[in-house]
Order: structure tokens, then C-alpha cells, then sequence
């Protein structure tokens, strides 16, 4: 991995690694602008990387343009601390427009990830094959999806049938269906051939990605869209969406056993870098963001306004993830020369004018 960012043009794929049992694997980069919708060996897929393995570490996507996955095709996906926003899966017909941030034929795994504003004909945000796919988010946000089905995810069984991908949610929201337009209605969050096998801490808009009005796990049904804003820290690697303090994200996931100890599984820190829980003792918040405890509960203050009560690293030296302020030596996920302040805020933009009048019904 390394610093810096990558950028594709009209036409221009960013990366392209399709060679059988080649892992590509991408960390600190921002990857933008990628188009495959005119690729001239005809692959229109993976707007800004198509390849067989994927995984991307403090990666942000942003933008990118194709058939079937708007930034990223693959048979299998991890990613970890991994923004994508505004990525468009194009295509005016049925078959194509699929997966407006991932198109992924096997398993995706997403840890500490946000998505918004990815659009698609279906799978706003993530299509999969029911046959080998399946889908793992933990503490993920899902904010806004645009798309004719699926405004987040999208499973197609080919219309054979039989076939299901399992979904497991921990700690997860997913909010912000949003219609593709042209009198269409808005999209459940999750549609097609799927079985949510698990559903912990997690929370949706609808009941279609398994949220009910009862979860006894300390999940469920949102009555409203969660308020979400996005950090103005343009030193963070990948831009994040912070949920609001007192919103119903905050303190929702039962995230200790009782010992101050993390359950298994579940990271113990955010795509920021920030630890959870916060404070020590307390639930963790759902989607990719922890909010620092408030002044008193853990002594920490909000001194730079973006909600992690980190202040700028007091005296850690390179005023990167802030850490405690004391000493600067935990690990660097937060720099300031890897990127700038970066396009405009995603949530500020409309639905994108690239999505086809033909998908609306």
C-alpha cells in the first residue's frame, strides 16, 4: 500500500487484474473518476477496479462509473475502514445497471465502511449472485441508496430460483431508499434471493434487511432517517458520516460482556481509528462511527468539532488521529499528507445525472 490517490478518465478504468487467484489488494488510497461504460476490450465492469480477489484497507471510492459495479467488481470483497460515495452503475435496460458501489459474485465482507449516494438499476450500494454470494457488514453504514430495487442491496438467483445469500448485520444501520426518479417509487433497502441469518445491534428503515420492531438484540426498526452529517476532519483517510449524539445510532449496540471487554469479532475501533466503546464502560454506537464519550463520563472534549473528542493529537506531534493527546505513538490511520480536503461533501449532491431516464417504470 501507499500514500496518495488514483484517478481514471472518460472511459478509463483505474485498475484492471482479472487473472484467476490474483488478490489485489489496495490501502491509503482514493480512487476516483474511473469509467468503464466505454472500455474498448468490452469488459464494462468495475468502474474504478476490476479483479478476481479484492481487498482495500483506508480506501475511498468516489465517482466511478460502469456497467456492473460502479467501483468494484470482483468474485470476493473484504474491505475495512472503506468509504464509497456517488460510484454509479449505469446501463438503460434490464441486465445491466447492477451494483452501484459493488458487484460481487462471492462473499463480501465490510468492517468500519460507509455508503452513500451510490445509485444503480439494482443494488444501489451492493448486488450479489445468490448462488456464491453473501454478505457481511459489521458496523457499517448504509446512509443514502438510489436505485429502481435494492437501494442497498440487490441479490439476483437468475430467475432459477432456490439459490439464497446469506446476510449477517452487526452493529450496522441502513437508512436513505431513495427513488432513481421519473415517477419510480422508492426501493426497499433489500430485495431479491437473501436470508438474513443474523441481525445483531443492526437497525433499517423497513423490514426488508430483517429489522423488526422488536429485535430483542437492541436493534430494529427506525421510525425516521437517523441524522447524519458528515465530518469536516479532512485529515481523516477516508471521509465518514457522524450519527447524531442523542439519535438512536448513539449507545445502541451491546458491544461488552460485562468486563469492559469487546465481543468477539467485532473491531475495536472505528474507521476512524477511534476505540470503542466510548466511554470504556458503555454500549458502542451503530454504523462506522464510535462519538466520543461525553465530558465527564470519559474527561475527553470534542476540541476540533468532529465529534470524536479527540481535539488535534495535543502534544502526539502530527496532529494525526488525535489518539489520547498524550504521546502520538499509537498507530497512524489518520494523515494529513495523504490526502486534501477532497471533492464537496457527497450528502450536498443530487441524485446523479447520470442515472438513465429509462429506469424509471
Amino acid at each position: 500500500g501507499g500514500g496518495g490517490g488514483g484517478g481514471g478518465g472518460d472511459g478509463v478504468r483505474i485498475l484492471r487484474a482479472v487473472e484467476a487467484d490474483v488478490v489485489v489488494r489496495l490501502e491509503r488510497l482514493r480512487l476516483t473518476g474511473g469509467d468503464a461504460t466505454s472500455d474498448p476490450l468490452g469488459l464494462y465492469a468495475g468502474g474504478a477496479v476490476v479483479a478476481s480477489y479484492v481487498e482495500l484497507e483506508d480506501v475511498e471510492l468516489d465517482d466511478n462509473r460502469a456497467e456492473y459495479g460502479g467501483a468494484v467488481w470482483t468474485f470476493q470483497l473484504d474491505a475495512t475502514r472503506v468509504t464509497f460515495t456517488d460510484n454509479t452503475a449505469v446501463g438503460a435496460v434490464d441486465g445491466e445497471g447492477l451494483g452501484g458501489a459493488v458487484f460481487a459474485s462471492g462473499p463480501v465482507t465490510l468492517v468500519n465502511a460507509t455508503f452513500d449516494g451510490n445509485a444503480a438499476r439494482r443494488g444501489g450500494s451492493v448486488w450479489l449472485d445468490a448462488g456464491a454470494g453473501s454478505l457481511t457488514a459489521t458496523f457499517v453504514t448504509f446512509a443514502r441508496g438510489i436505485a429502481l430495487e435494492g437501494a442497498h442491496l440487490y441479490v439476483d438467483d437468475g430467475g432459477v430460483g432456490g439459490a439464497e445469500a446469506a446476510v449477517v448485520l452487526r452493529g450496522s444501520v441502513l437508512a436513505g431508499a431513495t427513488s432513481v426518479g421519473g415517477g419510480a417509487p422508492v426501493p426497499a433497502l433489500c430485495e431479491g434471493a437473501y436470508l438474513v441469518t443474523e441481525h445483531t445491534s443492526s437497525f433499517g428503515t423497513d423490514t426488508s434487511c430483517g429489522a423488526t420492531g422488536g429485535d430483542g438484540d437492541g436493534g430494529g426498526l427506525l421510525g425516521v432517517e437517523p441524522a447524519l452529517t458528515w465530518s469536516t476532519d479532512t485529515t481523516l483517510l477516508t471521509r465518514v458520516l457522524l450519527p447524531g449524539a442523542d439519535g438512536p445510532l448513539a449507545d445502541a449496540v451491546v458491544c461488552t460482556d460485562g468486563s469492559d471487554a469487546l465481543l468477539a469479532d467485532l473491531p475495536a475501533s472505528d474507521q476512524r481509528g477511534v476505540t470503542r466503546p466510548q466511554p470504556e464502560d458503555g454500549a458502542c454506537d451503530a454504523g462506522a462511527v464510535e462519538l466520543a464519550a461525553a465530558v465527564g463520563d470519559d474527561e475527553e472534549e470534542d476540541e476540533d468539532g468532529d465529534g470524536d473528542g479527540d481535539g488535534d493529537g495535543g502534544d502526539g506531534g502530527d496532529g494525526g488521529d488525535g489518539g489520547d493527546g498524550e504521546d502520538g505513538d499509537e498507530e497512524e490511520v489518520i494523515r494529513d499528507d495523504v490526502r486534501g480536503p477532497g471533492p464537496d461533501a457527497p450528502s450536498a449532491r443530487p441524485v446523479p445525472s447520470s442515472v438513465p431516464a429509462g429506469w424509471g417504470p
